[in-house]
């Protein structure tokens, strides 16, 4: 069954495709924007779904990627009502950013497209990891 928590891990991997793909498109910043445009609408399309999965269930346990038992800290996601609701936030600011930044960008044909949207979708993956995550020692 899909949970919250491995939505938000799909989202975080769309995140990662999202900031490599678009660094394909060294000149055009159009053809950057719709490729980061569609990674960064599919990524809020399933953060979205983890939120609304979140806020419909009761219950929600914490996914554990992985541990180092020796320091005492695990990388773990979960998705409580509070996360839900800052992940929905993220999600609907993410969409409208993405798709203008297809156009505004275009005022800096000198610059290479995938530097930018490497960096805004690295900061997207930051955000759905700061609060998703239950120990700050990752994010």
């Amino acid at each position: 069954m899909l949970s919250s928590e491995k939505c938000i891990i799909i989202t975080m991997l769309l995140c990662i495709a999202g900031a490599l793909f678009p660094s394909l498109y060294k000149k055009s910043w159009i053809n950057a924007g719709k490729i980061a445009f569609g990674f960064g609408f599919l990524a809020s399309l399933a953060a979205i779904l983890g939120s609304i999965i979140s806020l419909s269930s009761s219950q929600s346990t914490p996914l554990t990627l992985f541990a180092y038992e020796k320091l005492g800290f695990s990388l773990k996601l979960h998705v409580d009502e509070l996360s839900a609701v800052f992940v929905l936030l993220i999600s609907v600011i993410t969409i409208p950013a993405l798709l203008f930044c297809i156009r505004y960008m275009e005022h800096y044909k000198n610059q290479n497209p995938g530097w930018f949207y490497f960096n805004l979708f690295l900061f997207l993956f930051a955000m759905y990891g700061l609060v998703t995550t239950t120990d700050m020692m990752y994010f």
